[in-house]
């Protein structure tokens, strides 16, 4: 089982890799096209929004969350009923992201009609009102890449990014050739094209949950244990996380209103989670399949070779010698 911890951590890692090459070429793709200026920085920003309920509730709070439950669910109970927890927690996630949604379109019409006058303010609340719909895509996409894990498949959900990041050079280069002379227009489209993008993934991830035999029905039934252990679970999860998107969003709204500043888009921050976004991915349903069956002893056993697949480096200033 160790060894297919680093056998899944390396096919995840390599998977990430390609996935931030892509978008490598995919901010070089629109930095060709768009520039840096404030059309490129309205789109950033607005594709922001949507990224920060996808840590909340798709690859962040709710994974943690679910991915140990729905482990002890399927190994302890039975497939049927791991069928019911699967409906019941992707209808009530479906629900409350659908809610958000709406009230986000509602909060940016309003602002809208505030800061019309403010082109580029206008611009930026315009194409977030375009790409807001990508939440519901990307967070219901990311809980059914963490099923998925729960089975082992881990290929799959790690190959999902580099899709989306296709999909975005695709219509970044053709845009052009569909829009001549209209840059607003090939903004626009861009954006659709992100929702293109995540309604891609979200059908290619509800097929590979099918693949590995949960045949759910959604459902917005909350009463069942396995549900209200993951709410509580992710409860606090979300207010800290919650905390930390707000003060990067807020960094971001900061810097755009710096002069002669741009809000690029941002691949290269997570490039440094590149020695354990594999390991991580992988060690947690191992783990929670351990921690379910009690399985300590192995348990230990993963862990350490996990850590031993992702070095820690730190740094320090150096030491005075003493004289």
């Amino acid at each position: 089982m160790a060894a297919s911890v680093l056998r899944s951590a390396r096919v995840i890692s390599m998977l990430t890799i390609v996935s931030r090459i892509a978008g490598l070429v995919r901010d070089m793709a629109f930095s060709y096209r768009f520039g840096t200026g404030s059309e490129m920085s309205a789109f950033s920003l607005a594709f922001q929004i949507p990224n920060l309920f996808r840590r909340l509730f798709g690859e962040g709070a709710l994974s943690a969350a679910a991915i140990p439950v729905l482990t002890q669910t399927l190994h302890r109970d039975s497939q049927e009923e791991m069928n019911v927890v699967v409906g019941r927690l992707v209808g009530l996630l479906l629900a409350v992201l659908t809610a958000l949604c709406v009230i986000a379109e509602i909060v940016i019409a309003v602002l809208y009609l505030i800061y019309q006058s403010r082109m580029d303010t206008a611009l930026a609340l315009e194409l977030s009102s375009v790409l807001m719909p990508f939440m519901i895509f990307i967070c219901a996409g990311a809980l059914l890449g963490g099923i998925e894990n729960v089975y082992g498949r881990f290929a799959l959900p790690a190959f999902m990014p580099t899709v989306i990041n296709l999909v975005q050079i695709a219509a970044a280069l053709g845009a052009p050739y569909l829009l001549p002379d209209n840059t607003h227009g090939q903004l626009v489209f861009q954006c659709v094209s992100v929702l293109v993008g995540g309604a891609l993934t979200l059908w290619l991830q509800w097929w590979g949950v099918r693949r590995c035999g949960v045949n759910f029905k959604l459902s917005l039934d909350w009463r069942h244990s396995a549900i209200r252990r993951i709410g509580k679970t992710m409860l606090p999860m979300v207010i800290g996380l919650g905390a930390v998107q707000v003060n990067i969003f807020m960094d971001s709204m900061t810097s755009r209103t710096s002069p002669a500043s741009t809000v690029a888009p941002g691949s290269q921050r997570t490039s440094t989670m590149l020695p354990v976004i594999g390991a991580t991915m992988r060690l947690s349903p191992n783990s929670s399949w351990r921690a379910a069956r009690a399985a300590v002893c192995g348990l230990q056993r993963s862990t350490s070779k996990s850590n031993a697949c992702r070095p820690m480096v730190a740094t320090a200033p150096p030491r005075r010698r003493s004289r």
